[in-house]
């Protein structure tokens, strides 16, 4: 999972470490990017970054965490090689229970 700062950056690529055969990734490309400006709720007044709200609430020692709050409106997921051939499988239907209809998360193939 990596953060990206706006949704008109670039994809990272990231196939892993080559120190580290267990990061290899299933492709270069993240698999999965998720929205965390995708707003839902009542009159859609809610938005994912109310868990990056929490997040920096209960990790108040991490440093300089809190000071990257709101400048990232996209989360991107690799596979890892080493998921197996279902992982594909398993990310399309995380998708499918999260997606909301204003947006959230999508898939990026």
């Amino acid at each position: 999972m990596r953060p990206r700062f706006q949704r008109h950056d670039p994809a990272l690529k990231f196939a892993g470490l080559g120190y580290a055969p267990l990061t290899r990734t299933a492709g270069a490309e993240p698999v999965l990017v998720f929205d965390r400006t995708a707003q839902f709720g009542y009159q859609n007044t809610l938005s994912y970054q109310i868990v990056v709200n929490w997040v920096i609430a209960e990790h108040k020692s991490q440093g300089l965490f809190q000071t990257d709050y709101g400048r990232h409106e996209l989360e991107e997921f690799w596979l890892f090689a080493v998921s197996g051939s279902d992982a594909s499988a398993r990310a399309e239907s995380l998708e499918a229970g999260l997606r909301v209809p204003a947006g959230g998360l999508r898939a990026e193939r």
